[in-house]
């Protein structure tokens, strides 16, 4: 009796093979100059290899979430609050409906004990972007947060240091990274600043501290930049400083994609997010007065979970070259221009 043959193996892929294949296809035409693209100032190639990965390349940890797996991220609707009472009715419905925090924009001083009734903290996690009066009601948060005991995830992003109650979970000192045409220079102004204020200020550089970053449409740049902001920070800052990323997707509506395009990007950006390393995200829906888009935003990050199942590997991209690359790429020239910054 035979033994059955060995299946064939694919070809491995050689730059020189695709090189080849492209220039073919291309009728002649240079591959790398047709096809290379410049993303905010950034080469994007079309071909990577093993060559082009760096030597330590870096890769999200693993979570230690028993509940919500090891690429843990808390999905955290916007309830825009104008009055208390309404904006913790729309923040109960979410939390009812499967979310697993809110991300509340007050539009002025609010009574907490209203606007968090029945809200129990210690089991999700609740984002604060203040509008008027942002000390004042930082204040009335840090009383708030005195009257109960356990952890309070989330973050408060006021753009100042203020003092709240001691608690780790907590990220007191939140900044929000503008979509920017210069990515570099932006993220590196908001880091350097940030590090300089914590390191010359009575808060010590230990302090919890969280970045809200808006996430586009352009996939793996998106990922990339979420990882190198992580990377670049933990960098400077040692494990002092836990970093919460919070990721944003803004609604997206041409025309030529209606009635349904924010599903479309929505989905892709909160991809992105999750795969760049977002602690928690925010899908914004196209209207907020409209319960159904509201729903529709809020089940993007539950279907990833719960379906897709992105939950169940820590950094299901580690070892993609493209994203390695691309990474250690960002990573080294938002390093470059913070140390520039922190020297001058």
């Amino acid at each position: 009796m035979n033994s059955p043959s060995k299946p064939e193996r694919f070809p491995e892929g050689t730059r020189q093979a695709w090189e080849q294949a492209a220039r073919e296809e291309l009728q002649g035409t240079d591959p790398w100059q047709k096809l290379t693209r410049e993303v905010q100032g950034v080469p994007i190639r079309p071909f990577y290899s093993k060559e082009d990965a760096p030597e330590a390349p870096f890769h999200l940890a693993a979570a230690d979430s028993g509940f919500l797996g090891p690429r843990t991220w808390y999905n955290c609707p916007r309830v825009i609050v104008n009055e208390p009472k309404e904006g913790n009715a729309e923040a109960l419905e979410h939390l009812q409906q499967g979310a697993d925090g809110v991300f509340f924009e007050l539009k002025g001083p609010v009574d907490f004990n209203t606007l968090l009734k029945k809200i129990e903290w210690p089991i999700c996690a609740l984002h604060f972007l203040p509008g008027a009066d942002p000390e004042s009601t930082a204040r009335s948060l840090a009383n708030y947060m005195t009257s109960f005991s356990g952890p309070a995830r989330g973050a408060w992003y006021g753009n100042g240091l203020l003092e709240f109650p001691a608690n780790r979970s907590f990220h007191v000192i939140g900044e929000s990274i503008p979509s920017s045409p210069t990515l570099v220079d932006t993220v590196a102004d908001h880091i350097a600043r940030l590090y300089s204020a914590l390191r010359d200020s009575r808060n010590n550089i230990s302090s919890p501290v969280a970045f809200r970053v808006e996430t586009g449409a352009d996939f793996f740049f998106e990922i990339s930049r979420l990882r190198a902001i992580r990377h670049v920070w933990e960098r400077l800052a040692q494990p002092d400083s836990p970093l919460h990323l919070h990721a944003c997707s803004s609604p997206w509506t041409p025309e030529a994609y209606a009635p349904h395009a924010n599903m479309l990007k929505a989905t892709t950006a909160t991809m992105a997010a999750i795969l760049g390393g977002a602690d928690s995200v925010t899908v914004d829906p196209e209207a907020y007065d409209q319960p159904m888009q509201r729903r529709v935003a809020r089940n993007v990050a539950i279907l990833l979970r719960e379906e897709s199942r992105f939950a169940k590997v820590a950094d299901p991209l580690a070892g993609a070259y493209f994203v390695d690359h691309l990474t250690h790429d960002l990573s080294e020239r938002i390093w470059s221009a913070v140390s520039s910054r922190l020297r001058s």
